[in-house]
């Protein structure tokens, strides 16, 4: 049988090298900016026509899948009413054509 090896199991020293490229990169893409301020940045306020306060957080967004040609996938997360750092995430997205 034939053993498989992943990427840089020939020169496991250079693993901590491609951890840290990955998040210099990951870093200079989100212009710096904390994940806290990220996060804030995508927090819903307010919405048109409405007119009272919801008592948990909503977020909205988009996430990049291809820069280049400009995809991205909307979101909208909604966090749980009740205790939402303990309650499970829900992740559902709707099939469609993808141009």
């Amino acid at each position: 049988m034939m053993e498989m090896r992943g990427p840089g199991s020939k020169f496991p020293f250079l693993r901590p090298f491609f951890v840290l490229l990955f998040f210099f990169f990951s870093a200079s893409k989100a212009g710096g900016e904390s994940p806290y301020e990220i996060q804030q940045r995508d927090k819903v306020f307010l919405l048109p026509g409405q007119s009272f306060n919801v008592s948990f957080a909503h977020y909205s967004g988009y996430v990049t899948l291809d820069e280049e040609s400009g995809k991205a996938l909307f979101y909208w997360f909604f966090e749980a009413v009740e205790d939402p750092h303990s309650k499970p995430l829900v992740l559902w997205l709707n099939g469609g054509k993808i141009d």
